[in-house]
């Protein structure tokens, strides 16, 4: 067990590391190159999930559209030079915003087709 909270805690840091490095040092490339990582991460999830085919090749399509938004967003808004100032920083903080919009997604979809909200009921209610 100990292993497994080993391993999240790296994760987490290492979570944290990329988003300081795209946010400090980030540019066009940078972010199309972990756009594109991330898609091929969320496809490899879709594919796994439990779910009909129709619903995992919808996700997939959402996600296809997505990088495809996200490149497009990079090689026009993201400064192909990397210079080291308030506004630039605050463009990679929205860079980053933006490549992690397909795990926002992903919650969305996933969550809203899975989650049933039922209001308690009068003996729930009293306990």
């Amino acid at each position: 067990m100990n292993d497994i909270k080993q391993y999240k805690l790296i994760l987490q840091i290492s979570k944290i590391l990329l988003v300081l490095v795209l946010i400090m040092y980030g540019d066009a490339l940078l972010f199309t190159i972990v756009a594109h990582l991330v898609f091929w991460v969320m496809i490899m999830r879709a594919v796994r999930i439990q779910s009909r085919k129709r619903f995992k090749f919808f996700l997939i399509f959402l996600y296809m559209l997505l990088v495809f938004a996200q490149t497009i967003f990079f090689a026009r808004y993201m400064h192909l030079v990397s210079s080291f100032n308030v506004v630039n920083m605050l463009n990679n903080a929205l860079g980053v915003f933006v490549v992690a919009l397909p795990y926002l997604l992903e919650y969305f979809v996933t969550i809203q087709n899975y989650t049933e909200f039922h209001l308690p009921s009068v003996q729930e209610f009293n306990t």
